[in-house]
């Protein structure tokens, strides 16, 4: 059982770095530890140069933490059709405030508190899209105060 797991996260480490020519690295369906893992891999592979995430619907917080702890460089990250939440947005606020283009639509969970996480510590975002999100006028406020350089929501 040990030697499966071993043997399944080397093949996900090995994979992971091999995706750094595509736009996006694709997370998902990994628990934190193995989330931590790939981003400390990607972060020696590529000299901590992971700027663009998309993440698949297995993303959990916890997943989304680690990716946000481990890869401070992110500018443009995908979170759509995800089941994070306002805690995973604010983890991803906090380590990633060079964030320009965030993707949040089709995010029940996402609530305004999340949204102004993000427009307090990633105050260069230009392009977000929040279609089918919980947010309302008080989240779109906040972007407007916190992020001077948005041209699209």
């Amino acid at each position: 059982m040990e030697n499966g797991f071993a043997e399944s996260l080397r093949l996900q480490i090995r994979g992971a770095l091999r995706v750094q020519a595509l736009r996006y690295h694709i997370l998902g369906f990994l628990h934190r530890d193995t989330a931590t893992l790939v981003c400390v891999a990607w972060r020696v592979a590529r000299n901590q140069h992971t700027t663009k995430v998309k993440c698949n619907r297995g993303i959990t917080d916890a997943g989304l933490t680690a990716v946000a702890t481990h890869c401070p460089n992110i500018t443009d990250i995908d979170l759509s059709n995800t089941q994070i939440t306002d805690a995973g947005l604010t983890a991803v606020a906090t380590h990633c405030p060079n964030i320009t283009d965030i993707h949040l639509n089709w995010n029940k969970q996402i609530t305004d508190a999340g949204l102004t996480a993000v427009a307090t510590h990633c105050p260069n975002i230009t392009d977000i899209n929040l279609g089918y999100t919980q947010i309302t006028g008080a989240g779109l406020t906040a972007v407007a105060t916190h992020c001077p350089n948005i041209t699209t929501i």
